[in-house]
């Protein structure tokens, strides 16, 4: 695609969904808005060391004292299985929320940390949703992070969320979808094989390390959305083996620091893409960096909006990450 098309608002389809994009590049000119950053601290925090009994029940931890752990979370979007609902006429959203306290140190997030350091909290993110898949009921997990404002975050130290539910959501229900009109569900196929169209056009490449892949898709549905997947046959993020984790783990904070240094942004959202459980067509990690939020427009068409072309945002990721190492 030339530059002068890349400077005209068009529709691209997004063949991982089937849903369209408008990039409306025009629109790159406006400034997010002012507010931004981690949200205040009231109190004391609860996910620092000596404050273990301000949080819910711990599930797992890592290390003695411990450096990663995970906790039920307080305001859990959906009701506990197993616990009484009393004079509901709905159809009660159950399922398990956790949260992964990422690290003892109240400032230091994942895009600061120590390839080691990065290791664990993925350790904890696969031992969590291994853990979570053999429950009864359980149909569908989605393990995401907020830093910052602009991306909902409520509490500054660095954390993620699993959660567990006895549905499959809209999202995942589409890729399925695609999945299945490929005949490409099981054995990690349907990802591989899109990442394979996608790098076909090396200029949305961000990085290739061994097996791992880092790119901004074709149909970004924001600016310098990254997608980062992996060539091999991990259907789930659960299947991932310590050495892929190794990759994910020396890569992922030098992406992260060169994607908001590229989009001028510290805000951010980080979330997995995995299968239902009965399906295995392959996973991506989505990195969304908080450069705009979703507005009338947005809301009443249903279209996600792209203000940054993939073609221009990758490059400068690549320069943001040469610039970094």
């Amino acid at each position: 695609m030339d530059g002068k098309s890349l400077s005209h608002a068009h529709y691209r389809m997004d063949r991982w969904t089937g849903l369209p994009v408008l990039v409306a590049p025009s629109r790159g000119a406006m400034k997010a808005p002012p507010w931004g950053g981690l949200p205040p601290l009231e109190g004391p925090c609860p996910f620092c060391p000596g404050n273990e009994n301000a949080c819910e029940a711990t599930t797992q931890w890592l290390g003695d004292p411990w450096r990663v752990r995970a906790v039920l979370n307080r305001y859990p979007l959906v009701h506990p299985a197993g616990l009484p609902i009393e004079g509901s006429t709905f159809e009660t959203a159950l399922g398990v929320h956790e949260v992964i306290v990422e690290h003892r140190e109240h400032s230091m997030d994942i895009t600061q940390m120590r390839p080691d350091e990065c290791f664990e909290v993925l350790w904890m993110w696969r031992a969590r949703m291994r853990a979570l898949e053999k429950l009864k009921g359980v149909r569908s997990l989605i393990l995401f992070k907020n830093r910052g404002l602009r991306a909902g975050s409520s509490q500054p130290h660095p954390h993620s969320q699993l959660v567990a539910l006895h549905a499959v959501p809209p999202a995942i229900a589409a890729r399925s979808l695609q999945a299945r009109h490929r005949g490409q569900l099981q054995g990690g196929a349907f990802v591989r094989a899109l990442c394979a169209e996608e790098l076909a056009h090396p200029e949305r490449l961000v990085l290739e390390r061994g097996s791992l892949w880092a790119f901004c898709p074709w149909a970004s549905p924001k600016a310098f959305w990254l997608r980062i997947a992996f060539d091999q046959s991990a259907g789930r993020f659960s299947e991932l083996p310590d050495q892929a984790l190794w990759t994910l783990a020396g890569s992922i904070g030098p992406l992260l620091r060169s994607i908001l240094m590229a989009a001028q942004t510290q805000d951010f959202n980080l979330f997995i893409l995995d299968p239902p459980l009965n399906e295995s067509y392959g996973f991506s990690i989505e990195v969304v960096p908080r450069t705009s939020l979703d507005a009338g427009f947005e809301l009443a068409s249903g279209l996600a909006v792209c203000t940054c072309p993939p073609e221009q945002a990758a490059p400068a990721i690549r320069e943001a990450l040469r610039m970094a190492t």
